[in-house]
C-alpha cells in the first residue's frame, strides 16, 4: 500500500494507452469530485465521515448499506478491477516486473517475493497466481479508464496526488505481513471475499510520516477490528494502522481489492514549513514589532517564548493560501482531467477580446496560479544560454534583470497535458517541469476572478476592462494552451 511515486527505468517513452474493449468499458456519468466521494462513504455524509473517522479510526461499509449504488454497487465494482480486467492488460501491454506488478507470498511470519525484474511473461504470472502468490499491481489507472476517472475526481477532492495498487490473491493465501502505512487508506472489494484484521498504531506512531516493514504478530497486540470484506465493501483506516489480510482456506475463488491511498506527506506541518518562511518576511517589511532585537537575556526562554506568541498573533494568512512547491509538484504529477485530450483544439479568435463572448476554466481544479516567482524553475536551455559567453559582470547584471522581470509576471500551472501513463511515476534522473502560463502581473485581478467564478461563465469584456491590449493577451494566452472554453 506505499503510495510513493515509482522510478520508471524503462528508458522507452511512455507508452499511449490502449483502450479496453468497448463492452469491457463503463459510462461515466459526469460527476462532481464531491459526489463521487460521497458515494465512497454513502450511508455516512462527507461531514460525518471527516469529523468522525478521517484520521481518528477505521470504518467499514458493507455494500447493501448504501443508498446510493450507481457507483459502487457489487456489480459495478467488477467492471473498475478484477482477474479477467487484469488478462486482459496482460495482453494489450507490456509490464514490467517490479515496476508495474509485484508477486508476494506470507506465511509464518515469513515473506517470500517472486520475480523482481525483467518483462512480464502473463503465463508465468499467472502460473506463480495459482502456486498461492498475490499479484500486486501498480497503480492500475494507467491502463484502465474507469479507474482513471474515479481517481481524478478524488485528487481533486483531496488536491493531493491519490495513488491505487490492486492486489489479487488465490483462495486460502496471504501476500503481505502485518504492517502500517504513511499514507490515508481506502479499501474497495471487487471480487470475491478477504477477512481483516486492524490492530492499533504501535506507541509514538500515531499518523507517521514513513510506512513500517512487516511487524512480529507477537508485538501488535490483538485486533480492534476483525471482518471479512465482499464485492462493493469499503473499509477506511488512517496512516498508522497496522493491518493484514488473508483469503479463506478452503475458499473457492480468489480475491482482489483496490487500495486507494492519498496524504502522504500532506500534512500541517509540512506546509508550514515551506510558506512560513515567506509570511514571516513579509511581517517583517510591514511590521516593526518582528524588526525588534531578541528578547534580552537569550537564555530567558519563557520571555522568547512570549516574544514570539505576540508576533505570531499578528501574523495573518492572505484569503487564498500561499501555493507551495509541494502544490506545484501536485500540479506536475496528478492526473489530467479525465478523457480531456480527446477533445479538439480550439480555433483562436485574434480579434476575441473585443467581441461579446463568455469565458470560463475548461476545468477550474486542474489550474492554480500564484505570482510566487520562487516557484518558477527555469527551463535547462534558458541556463544553458545563459552560462555561455556572457562575461562575469554581464551574467550578474542578466540575472538581476531576469529577477525583477519575474517579480514581474503571473504564474498559471495547470495539469491538462500531464501524461496519465505516468501518474505515480518518474524516470531515472526525469525533470518533469509543470505545464506554466506566464503573463503579466496585472492579470491577477482577471485571473480572480476567472477563478471566483469556478465552473461558470463570464463576460471576458469584465475582464481587465480599462486596458483592452492586455485583456487580448490574457485571452489569447489561455486560450492557445486550450485551459479555457469560449461561449459566444
Amino acid at each position: 500500500m506505499k503510495m510513493k511515486k515509482r522510478k520508471n527505468n524503462s528508458n522507452a517513452k511512455s507508452q499511449k494507452t490502449k483502450h479496453l474493449k468497448a463492452e469491457e468499458r463503463r459510462d461515466f456519468p459526469n460527476y462532481s469530485p464531491l459526489e463521487v466521494f460521497s458515494q465512497f462513504v454513502d450511508p455516512y455524509s462527507v461531514e460525518t465521515f471527516f469529523e468522525t473517522y478521517w484520521e481518528k479510526g477505521p470504518l467499514i461499509i458493507k455494500a447493501n448499506e448504501r443508498k446510493n449504488q450507481s457507483l459502487l454497487s457489487a456489480d459495478a465494482v467488477t467492471k473498475l478491477f478484477s482477474l479477467d480486467i487484469f488478462k486482459n492488460i496482460l495482453d494489450l501491454h507490456s509490464l514490467q516486473h517490479e515496476r508495474d506488478i509485484n508477486m508476494c507470498f506470507y506465511k509464518n511470519g515469513k515473506r517470500t517475493d517472486g520475480k523482481k525484474t525483467g518483462q512480464v511473461s502473463s503465463k508465468k504470472v499467472l502460473d506463480e497466481f495459482k502456486k498461492g502468490y498475490t499479484l500486486q499491481i501498480h497503480q492500475p489507472q494507467r491502463y484502465q479508464d474507469s479507474l482513471w476517472h474515479l481517481m481524478e475526481k478524488l485528487e481533486c477532492l483531496f488536491h493531493c496526488l491519490v495513488g491505487a495498487n490492486v492486489y489479487i490473491t488465490p483462495p486460502g493465501t496471504q501476500g503481505l505481513g502485518p504492517h502500517y502505512d504513511d499514507v490515508e487508506v481506502f479499501i474497495l472489494q471487487t471480487e470475491g471475499k478477504k477477512k481483516w484484521r486492524l490492530y492499533r498504531p504501535p506507541p509514538g506512531e500515531e499518523l507517521p510520516m514513513r510506512y513500517s516493514i512487516d511487524l512480529e504478530e507477537s508485538k501488535i497486540g490483538e485486533p480492534t477490528h476483525e471482518f471479512v470484506l465482499e464485492p462493493g465493501d469499503l473499509v477506511y483506516f488512517p496512516r498508522g494502522t497496522v493491518h493484514q489480510a488473508a483469503t479463506s482456506e478452503g475458499g473457492e475463488s480468489h480475491s482482489t481489492h483496490i487500495t486507494f491511498s492519498t496524504y502522504q506527506n500532506n500534512t500541517i506541518g509540512a506546509y508550514m514549513a515551506e510558506v512560513l518562511p515567506a509570511l514571516i518576511e513579509d511581517a517583517m517589511k510591514d511590521t516593526v514589532d518582528f524588526r525588534r532585537g531578541m528578547p534580552r537575556p537569550l537564555q530567558d526562554k519563557s520571555a522568547l517564548s512570549t516574544a514570539m506568541m505576540q508576533l505570531l498573533k499578528k501574523m495573518q494568512l492572505p484569503d487564498k493560501l500561499p501555493l507551495s512547491s509541494s502544490g506545484v509538484d501536485f500540479m506536475r504529477s496528478r492526473l489530467p482531467p479525465f478523457r480531456c485530450e480527446e477533445e479538439e483544439e480550439p480555433d483562436i479568435d485574434l480579434n476575441i477580446a473585443n467581441k461579446a463572448v463568455k469565458i470560463r476554466w475548461r476545468f477550474p481544479e486542474h489550474v492554480t496560479w500564484t505570482a510566487d516567482s520562487s516557484l518558477i524553475e527555469e527551463d535547462d536551455d534558458e541556463e544553458e544560454e545563459e552560462d555561455g559567453d556572457d562575461e562575469e559582470d554581464e551574467e550578474g547584471e542578466h540575472g538581476a534583470a531576469n529577477e525583477q522581470a519575474k517579480e514581474d509576471l503571473v504564474f498559471v500551472f495547470h495539469s491538462l497535458k500531464n501524461d496519465r501513463m505516468r501518474h505515480m511515476f518518474s524516470g531515472k534522473d526525469e525533470v518533469r517541469r509543470p505545464s506554466v502560463i506566464k503573463l503579466p502581473r496585472k492579470c491577477e485581478s482577471a485571473l480572480e476572478k476567472l477563478s471566483d467564478a469556478g465552473a461558470a461563465a463570464i463576460d471576458a469584456r469584465e475582464l481587465l476592462a480599462d486596458d483592452p491590449d492586455l485583456r487580448k493577451t490574457l485571452l489569447l494566452s489561455l486560450c492557445l494552451e486550450n485551459v479555457v472554453v469560449i461561449e459566444k
